[in-house]
């Protein structure tokens, strides 16, 4: 009997670290997105940026969606505040597509859930995304500026020819 136990535990463990499950329960969520959250996306290449990005999708529409109603606030701002964090590492573009008129279905849903957390937190939380913006701005200027050196050059090419 004992012996069954055991298989079943390690057959559990084994299909758990196979499927790469991280909503299991609300505490291994956070954990696993906690640790998500500490990698240096800047560093990845292209390709492994997707990857991220598909697991950042699965932690915030799955994952938090999930355990969402069960999270403290303390929770909920600290999951936020590494969310738009790691978003904005790995999508160069992320505040002109989080701002965009028709957002995709991850950036309706980070939009409806700051909405609600800035309004249950009141000003501390819109403070921290204040100083979270300070430190990117010079990174979305450099992002600007790229950009409208790519238009000028495609202008100068069109007009070239």
């Amino acid at each position: 009997m004992v012996i069954y136990r055991r298989l079943y535990l390690l057959a559990f463990l084994f299909v758990f670290n196979a499927c790469g499950e991280t909503c299991l329960t609300k505490s291994s969520f956070l954990k696993a997105f906690d640790t998500f959250a500490q990698q240096d996306f800047t560093e990845f290449a292209q390709e492994e940026k997707g990857r991220a990005m598909e697991r950042y999708e699965k932690f915030v529409l799955k994952c938090h969606e999930k355990y969402k109603a069960s999270m403290t606030l303390d929770e909920r701002q600290e999951f936020w505040r590494q969310a738009i964090q790691v978003y904005s590492d790995l999508n160069e573009k992320a505040l002109r597509n989080f701002l965009r008129d028709n957002p995709d279905p991850l950036e309706q849903y980070m939009q409806d859930e700051l909405r609600n957390l800035i309004e249950e937190s009141g000003d501390d939380l819109a403070d921290d995304f204040k100083e979270m913006l300070k430190e990117e701005l010079p990174k979305i200027i450099d992002n600007f500026m790229d950009e409208i050196e790519k238009l000028g050059e495609e202008l100068k090419k069109m007009l070239e020819n």
